[in-house]
Parts: C-alpha cells; structure tokens; sequence
C-alpha cells in the first residue's frame, strides 16, 4: 500500500500536456484533449490510463478506510452497564454492547469475565456498528497503561528585551 501511495504523489507531480483551443485567455476558451487521437478513436493514452488506475487506488484506500474505522472502538471506560460500557476517546462518547459470544481479554492476554472490567480501563473494542453507531462487540481487548509516566513539558512565554552572543 506504501508503493500505491509513493505512486499517487509522484502522479500528481507529472506534468500533463494542455492545449489551449486559443493563443489568449479568455472565458470562451476550451481545453483540448491531451491526445487528440483518444478523443476522435475513444481509446486512452497511457496518461489518462495512468490517472484512471490513481483514482481507482484512492477510491479502493477510501473504502478500506472507511470499514476500519467503523469496526473499532478504542477508548477508556467511562461507564459500566449490565450490558453496555461507554467509552471515551477523541470522537467522544461512544458506546460499546456486550453481546452473546464477546471475548474479553485481560492485560494478562487471558479471558476474563465482564465483571473485572473497571472505569478508566483503556480497551479496544472490535465489532460491528449498529445503526445508531453502538458497536456490537465480538472482542474487547483490555491494555495496560504505561507504567512510566510521560515527561512533563514547561512552556514559558515572553518577549526577549535582550540577547547576548555568548
């Protein structure tokens, strides 16, 4: 996929040949075909095969982005139900149903029960949406936080009344 992509970019930096139906500007003019041959035999080019194949590899990375997103929930738990955990992640609140046949593992990469879920537990929950955008769990998948805390970060600001060159 990381070839496609190398492919898209390097697509969009060739240069293609434009004609222009007048030597001037102006708002009656028209583009002609870059292959004058394509438009009267209703054949492509390799340039305009090449485009086709480029639009076809985004429409293709599109929908595969599309179903990953819709197919996983990753988030920390803001709330337990009998049946329902509500998480929260960048997107917001989303919500997660416990269904018939879900597997839960433990940071032990252990099958545990519902039961030993906590809020504030950070999951990924993979399934299928509904159509109220409430993930019907197969998996859930508890990770554990890092055990080392990240480094704080101080930001000062002011306005420099000098410098020296030392």
């Amino acid at each position: 996929m990381n070839k496609n992509l190398q492919l898209i970019f390097l697509l969009l930096l060739l240069p293609l040949d434009v004609f222009a139906a007048t030597p001037t500007a102006s708002p009656s003019a028209t583009i002609a075909p870059a292959s004058p041959s394509a438009s009267q035999s209703g054949s492509t080019g390799p340039e305009e095969k090449k485009v086709q194949e480029m639009r076809q590899i985004v429409k293709d990375i599109s929908e595969i982005k599309e179903k990953i997103e819709k197919k996983g929930y990753v988030g920390k738990i803001l709330e337990i139900t009998d049946s329902t955990l509500t998480i929260t992640n960048f997107r917001g609140k989303q919500r997660v149903r416990i269904i018939e046949g879900t597997v839960i593992v433990g940071t032990n990469k252990k099958e545990i029960p519902m039961k030993d879920l906590a809020l504030e537990d950070k999951i990924i929950a993979l399934g299928e949406p509904d159509t109220n955008d409430t993930l019907d769990a197969k998996r859930i998948t508890v990770v554990a936080l890092p055990k080392i805390a990240p480094a704080k970060r101080l930001i000062f600001y002011g306005k420099i009344k000098q410098a020296n060159k030392n």
